[in-house]
């Protein structure tokens, strides 16, 4: 029997999740040439691509990660921002009452009760 074709094919199922992926290719064997080293060179060639796609598969995931990390850290800076302004009406209004305190004779006092020491 005369080998003319070779065929290989892999699946392989993803690191994550239901679903796979495959390769396959297939080679004519000319001649002279080995089956054995056509198939050979045929699974390294879909081993190879099979690979890229694994690797393809994790730089997706990584952004996917990365996305929802600066989701969460807009998310974050939207509340300390919310925080901040919160704590510059609590600052103004602190401030007026402690005028007010001057004002009624209760400056040592007023100072005391309203001193906040709020880094904005």
């Amino acid at each position: 029997m005369k080998i003319t074709t070779v065929r290989y094919r892999r699946l392989q199922s993803h690191d994550r999740g239901y679903g796979h992926d495959a390769v396959e290719a297939e080679g004519q064997i000319e001649d002279g040439e080995d089956a054995d080293a056509a198939l050979d060179a045929l699974k390294l060639w879909v081993l190879h691509r099979l690979d890229g796609i694994r690797e393809i598969d994790h730089h997706i995931d990584t952004l996917q990660s990365l996305r929802g990390q600066v989701s969460s850290a807009e998310r974050r800076l939207s509340g300390i921002k919310e925080d901040i302004e919160t704590g510059r009406k609590i600052i103004t209004e602190h401030e007026k009452l402690a005028e007010i305190a001057k004002r009624e004779g209760l400056d040592a006092e007023g100072e005391q009760l309203f001193a906040v020491n709020l880094p904005f």
